[in-house]
């Protein structure tokens, strides 16, 4: 997708399905963009969606299952070897991208594309992989006070570490360039997906573990001004 950013900064592979009961293959790419290293350990869920509209435009779904309405598209995630279904709106055979729909941090609305992830954590994974709800991660000083950050550990798709937005002295409200714009804010979430994945017994990668900060609603500006 290029822009020099990591969240715009990937690839993707569609073909045909190799799997009973899928119409497609989907592997996802991390492009590193200061090394142009590829990840290939993950997932993202934007791009996910864009791959059942594909799959109906390229001709990888029977014509006549895209005829009115909406579509569903079952696609094989490869990179975590889970099943996602889309249900793209469709007409007259073609992908309907026009709409109403809008989503917080996309400029314009859109039709909508909802996404079914099955099982994302199934009988042979850990939804928590340490078995706790909470646990307790041990830092340096200089990433929280203290050395210790309570934290909710997850793995369903994309293994991702869940903090309070205060513990880092956060809002919640914050745009992207105050993180990205800020080289210590920076380490401290690199710290933060280092002792993340350890706990997790994960390898860490370019993209996972995930850092997600979470804070009680309050009044806030979305990236695109809404």
């Amino acid at each position: 997708m290029g822009a020099a950013t990591s969240s715009t900064s990937k690839c993707v592979i569609v073909s045909p399905a190799t799997r009973a009961g899928h119409d497609v293959d989907y592997l996802y790419g991390q492009i590193a963009i200061d090394s142009g290293a590829l990840d290939w350990s993950s997932n993202c869920g934007n791009l996910s969606t864009a791959v059942g509209a594909f799959a109906i435009a390229a001709g990888y779904v029977d014509a006549a299952r895209a005829v009115d309405g909406l579509c569903t598209v079952r696609i094989w995630q490869a990179n975590i070897g889970k099943t996602i279904v889309a249900h793209v709106p469709v007409a007259d055979g073609q992908v309907i991208e026009t709409g109403d729909f809008e989503l917080d941090g996309v400029a314009f609305p859109a039709a909508e594309i909802v996404l079914e992830f099955v099982d994302p954590a199934d009988a042979s994974d850990a939804l928590f992989p340490t078995g706790h709800l909470v646990d307790t991660l041990k830092v340096d000083d200089d990433v929280v006070p203290g050395g210790v950050i309570l934290a909710t550990l997850i793995n369903a798709g994309v293994p991702t570490v869940f903090v309070a937005a205060e513990d880092l002295g956060y809002t919640g409200a914050e745009l992207r360039d105050a993180i990205n714009g800020d080289a210590d804010a920076l380490a401290r979430f690199e710290a933060l997906r280092t002792a993340g994945a350890e706990v997790m017994g994960i390898t860490k990668t370019t993209r996972a573990p995930a850092i997600a900060f979470v804070a009680a609603p309050i009044d806030h500006q979305t990236s695109t001004t809404r």
